[in-house]
């Protein structure tokens, strides 16, 4: 029940720094970047959220729309960049419900592996690829 607690936390933490916002419409033609930004929790191992983090990602790949995922870390400042392309904003707003209303285990133990209040999240639609 405490993971339930740490998943609500991290849904309202999620939507209130503002996921999901598009200011141009879901135009299916650009490709939308969920990034994500954040610290470990107390004694999570890099190895740890490495793990996690790849064990939600065939959920993530079950969702339509996904594209690819990449997952980097700063060691200096111990900060986790989590950026996931989604081919809409339509999809990436569908997946994050999907993902939040009915997690898979996966993600219920990914979640708690995440300082919650350092999470910064936004979605990007992009503009410019070359």
């Amino acid at each position: 029940m405490k993971h339930l607690g740490l998943l609500t936390a991290s849904v309202l933490i999620l939507m209130c720094a503002g996921l999901a916002i598009a200011r141009d419409g879901d135009d299916a033609s650009e490709h939308v970047y969920e990034v994500v930004l954040f610290t470990a929790a107390k004694g999570v191992t890099v190895e740890q959220m490495e793990s996690a983090a790849e064990a939600i990602l065939p959920t993530l790949e079950k969702q339509p729309g996904f594209l690819e995922r990449e997952l980097s870390f700063d060691a200096e400042k111990k900060t986790w960049l989590d950026i996931v392309t989604w081919a809409s904003m339509k999809d990436a707003k569908a997946a994050f419900e999907a993902i939040t209303t009915k997690p898979s285990d996966d993600c219920i133990a990914f979640f708690p592996l995440i300082d919650q209040p350092t999470i910064r999240s936004f979605h990007m639609t992009s503009r410019f690829r070359q």
